[in-house]
């Protein structure tokens, strides 16, 4: 019998170390992280990450510590949202090359709100994005880094929209 609980022990042990370790595992992120498990434990070796798994696994902060900023999330890359605005329009270019030709659609109602824009000023930054359409996607040689600093610039540049949209910096 007491072969039996110490087998069961190991495997219980073991158990629990590979589900922390498996965890650390499943994302693209090369950081060391953040939350309080990475602030007790902020070195990228196999002992620190499992130590700020298991804290953050007693201690479930990364979710908060994420949407808010806080306990070093603030520079993570989950929560940087000026870089959403040019993930959007990389992933989309194309799409938003065909509407924002034809005046606009799904596409470009989202690319608006991803720069801030609210929904009642949906018409107008169409209207804009459709007249300056060559400015945005010729002249920038379909360069969605430089096609998107042209919206900001349009945006920043119009009277209305420079109102009612916020596209930071």
């Amino acid at each position: 019998m007491q072969k039996y609980f110490i087998y069961c022990s190991i495997l219980v042990i073991l158990s629990i170390f590979t589900l922390l370790l498996s965890s650390t595992c499943y994302s693209e992120d090369k950081s060391a992280g953040c939350g309080l498990g990475s602030l007790a434990a902020p070195q990228q070796t196999l002992i620190s990450t499992t130590t700020a798994n298991i804290v953050d696994y007693f201690l479930p902060s990364k979710i908060s510590a994420t949407t808010t900023g806080t306990s070093g999330c603030a520079k993570h890359s989950l929560v940087m949202k000026h870089k959403m605005d040019l993930h959007y329009t990389q992933v989309n270019f194309e799409n938003l090359k065909q509407e924002i030709a034809m005046g606009g659609g799904i596409y470009t109602q989202v690319f608006g709100r991803t720069l801030g824009c609210n929904d009642e000023v949906y018409p107008t930054f169409s209207d804009r994005m459709q007249k300056n359409y060559q400015r945005i996607f010729i002249q920038n040689n379909d360069n969605s880094v430089k096609a998107l600093d042209s919206v900001k610039y349009i945006i920043k540049g119009d009277p209305i929209l420079s109102k009612k949209c916020n596209v930071g910096a």
